[in-house]
């Protein structure tokens, strides 16, 4: 998914999944690069194209660099491409919809969906429940979907439309990305769920506007991704669990300037807030378990990868 954050006053993109690649593994898995099933702070320098660690397994650092240099026609974009329970570096070109790979094996690859692009959204996800991350783009012009799965075979759906943005989830916890949008005028979701083939609908009870930052994520444990999203103004967060009772939280830091995501930063397998200032490089983390915690990695140019 790109979000639209505001950070010193200038609109920043940041490209990220909230996706369950594999249905043994907590969520935030997606961006466990040293595979201890934690989410690693991680980001990425939109000019250099250059990557940046810091593991939970051993609190060493990392770097990494694809192959290509950095500027606004690659997307960083995170998943298991190869199935060996750990996050590869993988970008997405905006221009050409073709994606690059260095696999946690230390293989270099490189792929296409045959739809791609300048309009489209990188959206990669386990649709398929194979425990390894599909391919796949949302034009949301269209509201189309397109995929290609780990499988090699192709498939398509049209969910969305103008105004609506992508946040896949696994929402029915069968272990599959479920097909969502999030429409910004009216704080609106729609989902499409792989358990059931069925439609659904929900509102957080507050509108929509570019105030409200989705952050869906499994924030009660239950193996199902809740829906949240994060006042960009004033720094709360509002959940509607998957249990159907509403809640409201706060990281202590937050507001303009920062970046909110959900990771699954201590392990216990419950989505943690977290806030990234890009100004500081600082990340601001409260665990399900109430506690807080801190980093600092990033600065200027540098976004989070989730």
């Amino acid at each position: 998914m790109i979000s639209n954050v505001i950070i010193n006053g200038i609109a920043r993109n940041f490209q990220y999944d909230v996706t369950i690649f594999d249905p043994d593994v907590p969520r935030a898995a997606v961006v466990d690069y040293d595979g201890d099933l934690k989410a690693d702070v991680t980001v990425y320098d939109g000019a250099t194209g250059h990557w940046f660690f810091h593991y939970s397994k051993n609190g060493s650092y990392g770097f990494d660099a694809i192959g290509v240099g950095g500027g606004s026609q690659w997307n960083p974009v995170s998943g298991d491409f190869d199935g060996d329970g750990k996050a590869d570096v993988a970008i997405y070109d905006t221009i050409n919809g073709w994606w690059l790979f260095h696999m946690s094996s230390g293989a270099w690859e490189y792929d296409h969906i045959g739809m791609g692009g300048t309009g489209f959204t990188p959206v990669p996800g386990d649709y398929d429940g194979d425990g390894i991350s599909d391919l796949a783009v949302y034009q949301s012009s269209t509201g189309n979907w397109f995929f290609k799965y780990s499988s090699g075979t192709y498939g398509y759906f049209n969910l969305g439309g103008p105004g609506k943005v992508p946040v896949i989830a696994d929402y029915d916890g069968d272990g599959k990305t479920d097909i969502a949008v999030y429409e910004t005028a009216t704080g609106y979701w729609y989902f499409y769920y792989s358990n059931s083939s069925t439609y659904g609908f929900d509102a957080i009870g507050v509108g929509g506007g570019p105030q409200w930052t989705p952050v869906p994520g499994d924030y009660d444990g239950d193996g199902k991704a809740d829906v949240a999203v994060c006042d960009t103004v004033y720094g709360w967060w509002l959940f509607h669990f998957s249990a159907g009772g509403f809640f409201y939280d706060h990281v202590g830091q937050g507001g303009p300037g920062f970046a909110p995501m959900a990771g699954d930063y201590d392990g216990d397998g419950i989505a943690d807030m977290t806030v990234y200032s890009e100004s500081s490089g600082n990340w601001f983390f409260k665990y399900s378990s109430g506690i807080y915690g801190f980093d600092n990695l990033g600065g200027p140019g540098r976004v989070p990868v989730r």
